[in-house]
């Protein structure tokens, strides 16, 4: 029987076997993410004639705590067991397992040192910078899981599955990853050509919109999921779609929040 489904079985390191060291594609599409929100938030940046000259040392801060929180996150809340059993595996991070979640934490605590240390007071307008080009990282990260064959979606028959040869169970799947990496590539779009139309009409402005958007997505996206989470949990959802959920009331009353009050001044 002749299968139309996409047969997935990629080679999870570039030019394997000519260069002399492994290099992932996971890898290389993760810092591929990072540069171009980095080049566009440099870009705003300049826009705004801000000292750019330390935005370089913020790039690295954010780098540095995204990673260790988002591991930090994965590790907890997804495969606990596994990696207290094995905690040589916590440092493997270019084999996957990173939570969105606390990547997100982990770039606000990166602004707020950044700030702190600078003596800046422009944290509020940093955090909308960050919140307009990380959407763009975000977006290259799950292609990057895609290649690995991870964060698998459910068994599907719609003519877009893909079957991912490298699981004990290779059947047609919702190919989610590429899901959740088109949804925040839209978004990065639409948060910075709004950023190009109106600029920064109000404190937290993007941030708010960014909690929306992206947990809203994450949130709906989760239901064609498989579970990744080794918690075993009762209330109908997974751990991601339930750490999402705070995420959303933040944003969602900080969109509304201003409505309301200016209701209350007419």
């Amino acid at each position: 029987m002749i299968s139309y489904y996409l047969q997935w079985n990629p080679n999870p390191y570039i030019l394997d076997g000519v260069l002399p060291f492994h290099l992932h594609w996971y890898g290389v599409l993760f810092v591929t993410g990072f540069a171009l929100a980095y080049y566009f938030a440099q870009k705003i940046y300049k826009e705004l004639e801000l000292p750019a000259a330390m935005l370089d040392n913020l790039l690295l801060l954010s780098l540095f705590f995204s990673i260790l929180f988002a591991r930090i996150f994965h590790v907890l809340f997804y495969d606990f067991e596994l990696y207290a059993n094995n905690p040589s595996h916590i440092l493997k991070i270019w084999e996957g397992g990173l939570a969105s979640h606390g990547g997100g934490f982990g770039l606000m605590v990166a602004l707020y040192i950044w700030t702190k240390y600078y003596k800046q007071k422009t944290y509020w307008i940093i955090l909308d910078i960050m919140a307009i080009v990380t959407p763009l990282a975000g977006a290259f990260i799950r292609i990057g899981n895609f290649v690995n064959s991870e964060i698998l979606g459910k068994a599907s028959d719609l003519p877009w599955a893909v079957v991912f040869l490298q699981e004990e169970n290779p059947i047609p799947r919702h190919p989610a990853q590429l899901y959740e990496s088109l949804a925040y590539f839209a978004i990065f779009l639409i948060q910075y050509f709004t950023y190009k139309k109106v600029g920064f009409p109000a404190k937290a402005y993007y941030l708010f919109r960014f909690l929306f958007y992206i947990f809203s997505v994450r949130f709906i996206i989760e239901f064609v999921k498989e579970k990744q989470e080794n918690i075993s949990i009762d209330l109908g959802l997974n751990m991601g779609a339930i750490l999402s959920i705070p995420f959303i009331v933040v944003g969602l009353i900080g969109i509304l929040g201003p409505m309301f009050t200016k209701k209350q001044l007419q």
